[in-house]
């Protein structure tokens, strides 16, 4: 059975090129990856802000899916506004600095090159159109959205609820770093699949989704401290 899902990842993987440009990111100090909050339809809008305020932490990550219905080609200034109300609806504590990795093929708008910047009063909102290497605590961790693999999350997800019940944790997360990451033995964490979950002996992560278009809200987090990578559930 197992060989059957990997059979069937690979059948309903992206054949497009996966040429994308990585980009790093250096931070010694705690930050925070979410994923999938699909603003403007997080229910629970004020846990992550709440979270960050509460632990200090004031880097956060979200690796795509950051908007619902964003799709199509949008410059620095459309996008602007959008990125400020973000910063309201969530409650970001003042002097966050938040790196957005934009979806390829869902919610986002459309991947452009480089890297944007915006400051909006006292946050900095970096936008990236591929992956991020994180590095900081002794750490590298691949960061990337996931949809560059499966572009489809809710078929992701089935792969990896079935994969579960056999005892396979991520087993999405596992066929991606072996696609395109060949040698790779450090963390590998996406989000895509709205199926949050940990496995730090083969260090692959996802941290989960804030609203639920088909499948349930987690409202999780992976946090990235001198303890390592830990998954956190934020409440309802």
């Amino acid at each position: 059975m197992l060989e059957a899902l990997r059979l069937l990842y690979l059948a309903i993987s992206s054949k497009e090129p996966l040429n994308f440009k990585v980009r790093f990111l250096d931070a010694d100090e705690n930050l925070a990856i979410v994923s999938d909050l699909h603003l403007f339809r997080t229910k629970s809008p004020g846990l992550l802000g709440s979270f960050l305020r509460s632990s200090g932490i004031r880097k956060l990550v979200v690796a795509g899916d950051m908007f619902d219905d964003l799709e199509g080609a949008m410059g620095p200034e459309e996008l602007r506004p959008y990125l400020r109300a973000a910063l309201r609806y969530l409650r970001i504590p003042d002097g966050t600095e938040i790196h957005y990795i934009v979806s390829r093929h869902s919610h986002d708008p459309t991947p452009f090159p480089g890297t944007q910047s915006h400051s909006l009063g006292n946050a900095l909102v970096k936008v990236y159109s591929g992956p991020l290497v994180i590095r900081g605590h002794g750490l590298r961790i691949f960061c990337t959205h996931g949809d560059e693999f499966v572009k489809k999350g809710y078929a992701a997800y089935a792969i990896n609820m079935l994969a579960r019940s056999m005892g396979h944790g991520l087993l999405v997360e596992r066929l991606s770093r072996e696609r395109v990451l060949k040698g790779w033995d450090e963390w590998f964490v996406m989000g895509h699949t709205h199926f949050p979950g940990m496995d730090p002996e083969n260090k692959l992560a996802n941290a989960g989704a804030w609203a639920s278009p088909l499948r349930k809200a987690t409202n999780s987090a992976l946090t990235v401290t001198d303890r390592g990578v830990r998954l956190f559930y934020l409440g309802r």
